[in-house]
C-alpha cells in the first residue's frame, strides 16, 4: 500500500474506488421475484465493486444482493473494508465514492452542486472525481463484456 498504489491526480491520497452495478438474471425468481427487480426495470442482483484505479484490479466484491437494494446498502451490508478499514488503508488514505455513498472518515464523495459553486477548489475536486469514476466504470464495463 505504499505511494506507487496510490493515485491522487492532484486530489489527496486516494488509493480505492467503489461503485455498484446490476447483474441481469437469466430468467425471473420464482418466489419473491419483486425483490430482484430493480429500478432499471429488470430483474437483477446487484454487486458492489472496490477496484484500485491505477490497474483496474479488484480489491473487494460484495455479491448477492438483490436489485432492488441500493449500492451504498450492499457495500455497507457486505464490506470488510468497512468493518475493519485500518487492515485495508494506511493513515492518510481514502476511498472515493459516488454522491450515493456519502462521506465517512475514509471515504470522500462529491459535494453539493450547490456547496461547490461556493468554492473554486470543491468545484475541481468534485470534477477530479469524476474523472476518477470513469475508471471504475471501465473495470464494471470490462467485466460485463
Amino acid at each position: 500500500m505504499g505511494a506507487k498504489n496510490s493515485w491522487s491526480g492532484g486530489m489527496g491520497e486516494g488509493w480505492l474506488v467503489v461503485d455498484g452495478t446490476h447483474v441481469l438474471l437469466a430468467w425471473k425468481p420464482g418466489m419473491m421475484s419483486w425483490e430482484n427487480f430493480s429500478y432499471k426495470g429488470f430483474s437483477s442482483m446487484n454487486v458492489t465493486l472496490v477496484i484500485l484505479p491505477h490497474s483496474l484490479h479488484i480489491v473487494e466484491s460484495v455479491v448477492g444482493q438483490p436489485g432492488s437494494v441500493q449500492d451504498s446498502k450492499v457495500w455497507t451490508l457486505g464490506s470488510n473494508i468497512l468493518k475493519k478499514p485500518q487492515l485495508y488503508l494506511d493513515k492518510g488514505k481514502f476511498i472515493w465514492v459516488d454522491g450515493g455513498y456519502g462521506h465517512s472518515a475514509f471515504a470522500i464523495g462529491p459535494f453539493s452542486d450547490i456547496t461547490a459553486e461556493k468554492s473554486c477548489n470543491l468545484w475541481l475536486f468534485n470534477y477530479s472525481l469524476s474523472q476518477v469514476q470513469v475508471w471504475i466504470e471501465h473495470a464494471i464495463a470490462y467485466l460485463k463484456n
